[in-house]
């Protein structure tokens, strides 16, 4: 037994905390830990004891690479605007980050999409709807725009008609046409709603980053003094 183990009040080799098991005390209250990912990891000892560690940092990587996911795995058949959702489109070196779907388009164009572009309404179409003029607002009774769609003409102000729409998500409200034919008004106000649940996916992400470099960080004064 070396000088260092003999010091060791609580000696916690060969046990499991979670994903981890203690390997060997390198010093300064610090232990290495094999990961069942296969990783190492150097750690405080009451990191692991009191647990609040669990792994490497993998864990939370998977769990909140899942909560990514949730609600863009099935969005076959759904229609966004101008787009309808027929198949995964396979993943390529510009699409590192979420799913990507292809989708036709009711102009007759195939268009490949991410589903976080999908659900939040920044895209409705393969294009066609930028350079195709806008439908007058007398017009748009059983149009589709974004997640609207228009049921009827309920009255008009001074900047002009005013529109019951239906949304996908079931709600009822009214807008003026201009507003719906310019884009300006998607949907009932979920768009924002999903679009805030995404951002905070992306925060989650970003704290996750930050704890793991924080806890990454107890090795250095370790690997400086065996240097």
């Amino acid at each position: 037994m070396t000088a260092s183990m003999k010091r060791l009040k609580i000696d916690i080799t060969g046990q499991r905390f979670g994903r981890l098991t203690a390997i060997e005390h390198v010093g300064h209250g610090q232990w290495k830990f094999a990961c069942d990912c296969g990783n190492t990891h150097i750690a405080k000892r009451y990191r692991a004891t009191n647990e609040r560690m669990r792994s490497c940092g993998c864990y939370l990587d998977e769990k909140f690479e899942k909560l990514s996911k949730i609600g863009q795995n099935d969005l076959y058949g759904m229609r966004f605007g101008f787009l309808v959702a027929i198949d995964r489109a396979p993943k390529t070196c510009k699409s590192r980050q979420g799913a990507y779907w292809r989708c036709m388009c009711d102009c007759g164009k195939e268009h490949i999409a991410r589903s976080t572009a999908l659900t939040s309404g920044h895209t409705t179409s393969c294009g066609c709807r930028r350079s195709s003029p806008r439908p007058r607002s007398s017009d748009l009774t059983g149009k589709i725009f974004g997640r609207l769609t228009v049921a009827r003409k309920t009255g008009s102000s001074k900047q002009g008609a005013i529109y019951e729409c239906l949304c996908e998500c079931g709600n009822v409200i009214e807008a003026r046409g201009k507003d719906v034919a310019s884009g300006n008004t998607k949907s009932c106000g979920c768009m924002k709603i999903q679009s805030r649940i995404e951002n905070a996916k992306h925060i989650k992400r970003a704290v996750n980053a930050v704890l793991s470099s924080m806890a990454a960080a107890d090795r250095f004064p370790v690997e400086a003094n065996h240097a």
